[in-house]
Formats: structure tokens, C-alpha cells, sequence
């Protein structure tokens, strides 16, 4: 009977130690993660971050583009428009400048 208390005793020992050596671990593990996951969490806000700059000077670029394209178009409705006026310029002054018997 002492024997089996002994073993019993012993058994809940070890039982107790294996316990507490899991739950260190667990605690370890779990200590672990939370690091990694801070650091994850500050990279994941870095990355965003260079990500809403990026989109930020993205738009700009394209506003920037979007301006100048509109100038050039309006300085080529521009051209087209000053050269159709230089084009009637020259068909009157052609116009003017025939002879008579060019018109007959």
C-alpha cells in the first residue's frame, strides 16, 4: 500500500512537472507569436504607408499628365485653328490675284 502511494505520489509529480514544463513552453510559444506578430503589425503599417504615398504621387503624376494633356490640346485646336485661317488667307489672296480670264 506505501509502495502504491509512493508510485501514485511519484506519478503525480511527474504528471505535475510535465505540466508545468508544457506550460512554459506554451508561454514561450505564446510570447513568441506576439513578437512576431508586432513586428509583422509594424511592417504591414510601413508597407502601407509606402503604399498610400505611392498612390498619393500616382495621382498627382496623373493630375500632372491629365492638365498637360488638356494644354496640349487646346494649344493644337489652337494651331489647327490658325492654320485653317492662314489657308483662307492664302485661298483669297490666290483668289484675289488671278486674272480675269482665269475666272472666265
Amino acid at each position: 500500500d506505501a509502495l502504491g502511494q509512493h508510485n501514485f505520489y511519484v506519478k503525480s509529480e511527474l504528471r505535475a512537472k510535465a505540466r508545468a514544463e508544457a506550460d512554459e513552453q506554451i508561454e514561450a510559444i505564446r510570447v513568441e507569436a506576439e513578437e512576431q506578430i508586432g513586428k509583422l503589425h509594424a511592417e504591414a503599417r510601413t508597407v502601407w504607408e509606402e503604399v498610400r504615398e505611392g498612390k498619393a504621387e500616382f495621382d498627382r503624376t496623373m493630375g500632372e499628365l491629365q492638365e498637360r494633356k488638356e494644354r496640349l490640346r487646346a494649344e493644337v485646336a489652337r494651331k489647327e485653328a490658325e492654320l485653317g485661317a492662314l489657308q483662307e488667307e492664302k485661298r483669297k489672296a490666290r483668289d484675289v490675284h488671278q486674272s480675269p480670264e482665269e475666272h472666265e
